[in-house]
């Protein structure tokens, strides 16, 4: 197997170019960390919006504890549905990776934020090794879960309701104050 390792923005922006995908103006560096540096990772999440979902799941987590119920409904039934199956998969990824950074993000791993709502949420959440080791545990344990929901076919919508609650009781039973982003 051949490993290469993840491009640079501007690399990735002439994958994608030539492979005759318009990435979105302004976002190039966020497509970058959402994608890992992967030019097919790019290419479904310019495909199925990912940076707006992705924005999405941060204002759900800047709401926690208390995330806004009918965000986090629209967000669930979004995934549900037979043509869902790779907006389904999408938000499981993105919510993994929106836990996987917060967890770096609080072990000091010098990750630059992809928005300043990424940002204000790593101040509130991540605020140091402490939730950096909570987030890191509840992350894969979510995963772990959701996976198995996937696996054995349970409804889309339940299980992201699911694991949003309980990220939402984690942040909860850590103690950490809502203070929201703006919409």
């Amino acid at each position: 197997m051949l490993r290469c390792g993840p491009v640079g923005a501007d690399d990735l922006a002439r994958a994608l170019d030539g492979a005759g995908i318009s990435a979105p103006a302004g976002d190039a560096a966020a497509l970058r960390a959402l994608a890992g540096g992967s030019v097919g990772d790019a290419a479904r999440l310019i495909a199925g919006n990912g940076i707006a979902t992705y924005a999405e799941i941060l204002a759900l987590l800047a709401g926690a504890p208390g995330m806004d119920r009918r965000r986090l409904i629209a967000l669930a039934e979004s995934c549900a549905g037979r043509d869902s199956a790779d907006r389904y998969a999408m938000v499981l990824d993105l919510i993994g990776i929106a836990l996987s950074r917060l967890a770096l993000a609080g072990a000091g791993s010098g990750l630059e934020p992809v928005s300043g709502d990424e940002a204000a949420v790593w101040e509130r959440l991540a605020a140091g090794p402490g939730p950096a080791r909570l987030w890191s545990r509840i992350a894969a344990d979510l995963l772990a879960r959701a996976e198995h929901g996937r696996a054995v076919h349970l409804d889309p919508a339940q299980v992201i309701l699911d694991t949003c609650l309980r990220i939402d009781t984690a942040a909860a039973e850590a103690r950490i104050p809502s203070h929201g982003v703006p919409s």
